[in-house]
């Protein structure tokens, strides 16, 4: 099932809460490929429930970059990843006009070799994320910046109650219809 914007989303994920079920989470920004499949097979395979989460991050990507997804794609191949639910939802809910807090590992940028306001964009969307959906465990595929490479620190120091899987799930980047790798996204890093 497809389930536009948050409180359609969050209704959901109360309600599995409600019946005790384990929830498994794949956060992605949308142009979904085969590395994001094996992490949906693994959420569905580990959790009662299975939720995808789709946003291409704006304070991630950053402004002016194009960013090319296509939301129905990504809805279809989630599904038959075995995915229970994709949650979509727009800049306007995730980042509201004033949205002021970030979260940041101060020399994460040194430890990683990343520029720190992209690892602190990075890092403020999956927290957001994951205190949004609370889910028992959240799936990262080993390329991410976020948890996996980061050592879960970014969930001790938010209290955040979850086990990150990631470290040993592939990231493989090709073209679902054509198989082939896409072209580089233009204003990419």
């Amino acid at each position: 099932m497809h389930l536009t914007g948050l409180s359609a989303g969050k209704a959901f994920i109360r309600e599995v809460a409600r019946t005790g079920q384990t929830i498994g989470t794949v956060h992605t920004l949308g142009a979904l490929h085969l590395g994001h499949a094996e992490l949906i097979r693994r959420a569905a395979l580990e959790n009662d429930v299975a939720i995808v989460t789709v946003y291409p991050n704006k304070i991630q990507l950053r402004p002016g970059g194009s960013y090319d997804f296509n939301l129905d794609d990504d809805i279809g191949l989630a599904l038959r990843s075995g995915a229970t639910a994709v949650i979509s939802s727009s800049d306007t809910e995730m980042f509201p006009v004033g949205y002021r807090t970030y979260v940041s590992q101060c020399d994460c940028d040194l430890r990683l070799g990343g520029p720190e306001t992209y690892l602190k964009e990075a890092v403020t969307g999956a927290i957001r994320w994951i205190c949004y959906s609370r889910p028992t465990r959240s799936y990262f595929d080993s390329g991410t910046t976020t948890p996996p490479r980061l050592g879960g620190r970014d969930e001790r120091d938010s209290r955040v109650d979850l086990t990150t899987r990631g470290t040993l799930v592939p990231c493989i980047k090709t073209d679902i219809k054509t198989g082939m790798m896409p072209p580089p996204i233009s204003g990419s890093r």
